[in-house]
């Protein structure tokens, strides 16, 4: 070790130990053949001798270029290394403890392996350890399951030996990416040899190897492949980074475009020291900002962090690693019940969508109410294509601009009080924030089915608590997507006063508390496949309309696209009722699937009076009959229902979408109703129409007179 001295004090001032920084690293920005360069040894099978320099670097990047018996290897000083690779296009040919036997055939490594697949639109893989023997056979394989690497990750080996007990433990972008593996009954000594196996070129852009017990050592946390966007199109990194050794004064960071195909650093975000800097017990935080300009090639980039030795005025880097490729956006985390955790899980369906790109989706939730689960699983993958996740996020890319992460989250069959501040459905969250890069714009709330006897105080009070408690660790303030309570059928728990009830109080929450609860989308209408999950149509259905609730609280477009609302009510007469509708941005007001049981209520409830009885509506009243005006005016449209002679012979109340399963309010209370089973073909509702084809059915009437009912005499 050596010894610095600050200000050129004598020797009895106070001093700092140095570490070493790591033992090897290159980054392949000089090319040429491997064969001879410092640090690196290169081995071949012995018939294949004249194959060593098939290995080379070109382009910053190393790997082998023909034949299939060179090994460009490099010898580490311990068994219990740690070796970070950057994942170039065939990160397959990165191995571990290689052994070229004095026979030819005989050639051994331990082989961390990545393999992609598409299963169901899904887009899957796996993180494959083994044991190869002879070159050929792999023997000992442990897989962590639907793990995904792209181009430019980092991928770490970390060896380590506790009580006699090997493990290898892979980390990808910093995260933890499973359980350690116990290598222990692999057999075979390690050779500490780790490099390039093969003929693969281009198999990574960067490597090195460190004994962290000795040596200064750097682990990038950068599992997010979003750069934060704020609001004024700036953009934020938000860095954090495991070390060994004495707690660094700083941090240096050069951010990379790689628009033009080549790395090309950003002008002004060149060995810039991260502001607002902590470092403390081997975990240093700090952040890093940009101006839209900087950004507004799309990328991707990349950051590049490095450790200096004490302080910018040692210089000499002691320690460099790089974040994955990254593009500019936004995130969103699902928090609530079961269609929550559904509808984020990004749950295949039918539908056509495009698979967007640079969106992508980090799943992992709570096993249940009381258990956490394993914080690796909240992992990264690409938003497939005909996904639900691909339904919102197409709609964001179209209306915002904007590249998405979407983050599960929540947990199935829990009231409010059980996912509260504190709870281990919470503490998902947070991890969610963490490995999307730090920081979240939105949150999709979704509940309710739990809550509907709950008291509302309580409920207000738990939900505040919850992201007063979000808020505080994401660091700023997260626009919360209030989604109203969803439709079900008759056999669930409470009545239509108790459902409307938590439906209104969720929508005053919007209005209390304007400036962090918006209007999510309704879903009264979705298709369902039991009384409270919709089906693949329905989840799709219901992010769709996210994302339009979600553009209008950004600012983004007037209207939501939460459908028509009921506007006015005019006794014609003793069996003609005139109701007129704001059509909130639709083109045209429709009512739909009259035909299927005759029915002609579109979602309304009428009665003579404004009492309730057991929970609902004392008596409701049936149109036999209905006319839609030709055409709206001034966004208005109304529609003429007509009744039996002498309906109404005083006052006529009216409701819009109104109870537990409005647009089909005598279901019959079972799994075969078959309106129920096709909510979309066979209920009679208003709906309003888009010109690009959308139909959102009618909303509920909330309005600060705390009437949900409109009467005419």
């Amino acid at each position: 070790m050596s010894r610095a001295i600050y200000n050129n004090a004598g020797p009895n001032a106070p001093s700092v130990d140095l570490i070493a920084g790591p033992e090897f690293r290159d980054d392949f920005s000089t090319d040429g053949n491997l064969n001879g360069r410092t640090g690196w040894t290169v081995e071949t099978r012995p018939t294949f001798s004249g194959q060593v320099n098939a290995i080379s670097a070109s382009g910053g990047k190393a790997g082998g270029t023909t034949g299939s018996a060179a090994f460009a290897l490099h010898t580490a000083s311990v068994e219990t290394a740690r070796v970070q690779f950057k994942i170039g296009a065939y990160g397959a040919a990165l191995h571990h403890h290689v052994n070229i036997a004095a026979v030819d055939a005989e050639r051994d490594w331990l082989n961390i392996n990545v393999a992609t697949q598409v299963s169901s639109g899904l887009q899957t893989g796996t993180i494959t350890f083994a044991k190869v023997v002879n070159g050929a056979s792999a023997s000992n394989i442990a897989i962590l399951q639907q793990w995904r690497t792209e181009l430019g990750d980092t991928l770490e080996s970390d060896f380590t030996e506790v009580a006699g007990v090997k493990y290898w433990t892979c980390y990808l972008n910093g995260q933890q990416a499973g359980a350690p593996v116990d290598i222990t009954s692999w057999g075979g000594a390690f050779t500490k040899k780790h490099g390039i196996i093969g003929n693969i070129a281009s198999s990574t852009d960067s490597f090195q190897i460190v004994d962290p017990a000795t040596q200064v050592a750097l682990r990038l946390y950068m599992p997010n492949r979003t750069i934060y966007r704020n609001a004024n199109g700036s953009v934020t990194w938000f860095v954090k980074a495991y070390y060994t050794g004495p707690d660094p004064s700083g941090l240096y960071a050069t951010v990379y475009d790689l628009s033009s195909g080549s790395e090309v650093a950003v002008s002004g975000l060149t060995d810039v020291a991260l502001s607002s800097f902590a470092a403390a017990g081997g975990t240093a935080t700090g952040t890093l900002s940009g101006t839209s300009s900087q950004v507004s090639s799309g990328g991707p980039f990349f950051v590049r962090v490095t450790r200096k030795r004490l302080s910018a005025l040692i210089g000499n880097a002691t320690c460099v690693v790089d974040g994955p490729y990254q593009t500019v956006g936004e995130t969103d985390l699902a928090n609530g019940q079961s269609l929550a955790v559904a509808a984020f899980s990004q749950t295949a369906t039918t539908a056509t969508y495009a698979q967007p790109s640079n969106c992508w989706h980090l799943e992992g939730v709570p096993t249940n109410g009381t258990t956490l689960g394993d914080a690796w699983n909240r992992r990264l993958r690409p938003i497939s294509g005909n996904t639900t996740a691909a339904a919102l996020a197409n709609v964001v890319k179209t209306v915002s601009s904007v590249n998405l992460t979407v983050a599960s989250g929540g947990v199935s069959g829990t009231a409010i009080a059980v996912r509260g501040a504190g709870s281990v459905c919470q503490q998902a969250l947070k991890q969610s924030i963490d490995r999307a890069g730090g920081r979240v714009h939105f949150v999709h709330h979704v509940d309710g089915q739990s809550d509907v006897t709950t008291a509302q105080a309580s409920y207000i009070a738990a939900i505040q608590a919850i992201y007063d408690d979000l808020d505080a660790y994401n660091g700023a303030a997260i626009k919360v997507l209030m989604h109203p309570l969803a439709s079900c059928w008759k056999n669930s728990t409470g009545n239509d006063e108790q459902w409307q009830a938590v439906r209104r109080m969720q929508w005053q929450l919007t209005q209390d508390y304007p400036s962090r609860y918006f209007l999510g989308a309704y879903t009264l209408d979705c298709q369902h496949f039991d009384s409270l999950h919709f089906n693949d149509a329905g989840y799709a259905t219901m992010l769709t309309r996210a994302g339009w609730a979600r553009a209008k609280a950004r600012g983004d477009v007037a209207n939501d696209r939460n459908g028509p609302s009921l506007y006015s009510v005019t006794r014609v007469d003793a069996q003609t009722v005139y109701c007129v509708y704001d059509l909130n941005g639709a083109d045209s007001l429709e009512l739909a699937n009259t035909a299927y049981a005759s029915e002609y209520h579109g979602g309304m409830s009428f009665s003579t009076a404004a009492t309730k009885s057991g929970g609902t509506i004392a008596t409701k009243l049936y149109p036999t009959g209905a006319t839609v005006d030709a055409s709206p005016a001034g966004g208005r449209q109304g529609i003429t229902f007509t009744f039996a002679a002498n309906t109404f012979p005083g006052t006529v109340y009216a409701w819009a979408a109104y109870g537990k399963n409005p647009f089909n309010p005598n279901d019959n209370n079972t799994n075969t109703d078959p309106i129920n089973l096709d909510m979309a073909n066979k209920a009679s509702m208003i709906r309003g129409v888009y010109s690009d084809g959308m139909k959102v059915a009618l909303r509920p009437r909330f309005t600060t007179d705390s009437l949900d009912y409109l009467s005419a005499s």
